[in-house]
């Protein structure tokens, strides 16, 4: 997994137009490390939590920070940068209902042109195809996608293979938060780095992904990462 994701991932952010972005946190590095195939077409990774840039930095793999797509990191950027540009957006993700308020609150903030948006549930594969026929069609210059890790990834791979060639950016569970509010995070949470321990608080069904994901999480990384050493 390490050799793969080497090669892509990312330090600081820098918007290159015509990429895919995904970001990787322990619990979506352990969903995918079984699925490489969803990590191959992606173009740049970045280390979506403190835990994982520690660990790539610890062990000198190489020197990361923490970039996630939220307000305290790569979301404000992609968003002031698209009202600057005027990109038109694609946003796809989270509930349905849940999507209306979290779009309403993005306009609140920044001029954007969003020229679509629909939630992530798609009742069937033909639903969604027909989805990403639409919004091929409306060839949009920047696709948001948050729909969990595998199927976030997916839909902007097909995308892909449709023919749109532009920017892609997976985003986990900001659309569900930004629902919410826009600053998800309060400041002193954020400067402290106890995002998680927040998320818990906001969250408690995220318990078992911050204590049992995250332990298997570091098993598996030690072990990849001496096998990719024995490798070198």
């Amino acid at each position: 997994m390490i050799d793969i994701i080497l090669p892509k991932i990312r330090s600081e952010f820098e918007f290159r137009e015509n990429r895919l972005y995904t970001f990787l946190n322990p619990y979506s590095y352990l969903v995918a490390r079984n699925n490489l195939d969803i990590v191959k077409p992606m173009d740049i990774i970045y280390a979506d939590g403190i835990v994982l840039s520690f660990l790539f930095s610890f062990f000198r793999i190489k020197k990361i920070n923490r970039n996630s797509f939220d307000m305290t990191s790569v979301a404000k950027i992609v968003f002031k940068l698209s009202e600057e540009k005027k990109y038109s957006l694609v946003i796809v993700g989270t509930k349905p209902n849940v999507i209306d308020n979290a779009i309403k609150n993005i306009l609140q903030k920044y001029n954007l042109n969003i020229i679509g948006y629909r939630d992530g549930f798609f009742k069937t594969e033909e639903e969604k195809k027909n989805y990403q026929n639409h919004i091929a069609e409306l060839n949009p210059d920047i696709i948001i996608v948050g729909m969990g890790v595998v199927r976030q990834e997916s839909f902007l791979i097909e995308m892909r293979e449709k023919g749109w060639k532009k920017t892609g950016f997976t985003c986990g569970g900001f659309l569900h938060q930004s629902a919410e509010t826009m600053q998800y995070y309060p400041k002193f949470i954020n400067k402290l780095h106890l995002r998680w321990l927040y998320r818990i608080f906001k969250e408690p069904k995220l318990i078992k992904r911050y204590t049992v994901d995250y332990l298997n999480f570091l098993l598996k990384f030690f072990y990849d990462y001496f096998k990719w050493e024995r490798k070198k």
